[in-house]
């Protein structure tokens, strides 16, 4: 049989203790929220009314002024504004001031453009000369065709290699530039040479057509940081170079071998990031696979580092190293 249930009088001190504090705090726990929810006076929310009705009557008020509102500033300014008469008589753009190239109906910014030009010693030789002047718009242009009256200006050359015969701002060409910023190219040079890539100066350079000396400098510089050119194509790969003057420049080039190598299995991270052809995280893998594998002794052991190696990397690379492993 089950033992009946102790009574409770039977129960120790402790548990009795015990289970009258429980069986408190339970009902305290239920009856509080009801005391505290009659004894606390809930705030009344506010009316909101009266604002409501002073959004409503300026969203009103809004309405109305833009149906009856006169036209921007701007707007009656340009209705109201004389604009500038444009008058047509013959000029020489080699003499012309800013003021009398404005009257012709060029802007302002134009008329600058075409005189800073001729400050740095830049001449037209041609009526289609002025098309290149840098924001000159093709009906401009047309307009002021009939009348442009050039006196006869020969270009100057002579025996030594000249540094630009004249210079003009063109829109760049590459789609990486700003549109803001121009482009300076030579115009007029001496007569068609053969320069040899990896040899010629800067003042050789400049002798071909659309060299000046802003790109002279340049391919200089990034064939020096390369080591020489291993190919004529890479010349096309200077900064800023439009394809035009590669291309018009391209049958007067002629290519020797390359001046300097990087020693592979010797060089340090930094000699390696150095080159224009390795990144930095590239040069500190190669480092790496060289400590753990040893030399590289062939273009197929480059081959074999992959991550950011990739084969046509290696390929590009290849005329600018050497595998000497001593």
């Amino acid at each position: 049989m089950r033992e009946p249930l102790p009574s409770w009088s039977r129960l120790p001190r402790f548990e009795r203790g015990g289970i009258l504090v429980f069986t408190f705090l339970s009902a305290l726990n239920f009856a509080l929220p009801f005391c505290i929810s009659h004894m606390v006076k809930r705030a009344p929310l506010p009316d909101f009314s009266k604002f409501q009705h002073r959004l409503e009557a300026r969203f009103e008020a809004i309405s109305e002024e833009k149906t009856t509102a006169p036209p921007p500033v701007a707007m009656r300014r340009t209705a109201s504004a004389p604009q500038p008469e444009i008058e047509l008589f013959p000029f020489d753009p080699n003499h012309a001031s800013k003021e009398t190239l404005m009257r012709l109906g060029l802007s302002g910014k134009v008329s600058q453009t075409l005189v800073n030009y001729r400050k740095k010693g830049g001449r037209f030789y041609k009526k289609e000369d002025l098309r290149r002047v840098y924001g000159l718009r093709a009906e401009d242009y047309e307009r002021l065709e009939p009348y442009i009256a050039l006196e006869n200006v020969k270009p100057k050359r002579t025996n030594t290699p000249p540094a630009v015969a004249h210079e003009t701002e063109i829109k760049p060409e590459s789609p990486t530039l700003p549109p803001q910023r121009a482009m300076t190219v030579a115009l007029e040079t001496a007569e068609p040479v053969e320069i040899d890539v990896n040899v010629a100066t800067a003042e050789e350079w400049q002798r071909l057509r659309g060299i000046g000396p802003y790109f002279a400098e340049r391919i200089v510089r990034f064939r020096e940081a390369l080591g020489g050119f291993a190919s004529i194509e890479q010349i096309a790969e200077t900064y800023n170079l439009p394809d035009t003057v590669f291309q018009s420049i391209r049958p007067h080039l002629v290519l020797s071998p390359v001046r300097q190598t990087i020693d592979i299995n010797f060089a340090s991270p930094q000699q390696l990031k150095d080159h224009p052809y390795i990144t930095y995280k590239q040069a500190n893998v190669l480092a790496n696979y060289r400590r753990f594998h040893g030399p590289f002794r062939s273009p197929d052991d480059l081959k074999k580092v992959g991550g950011p190696l990739r084969p046509e990397d290696v390929d590009r690379l290849v005329p600018y190293l050497n595998f000497r492993e001593k």
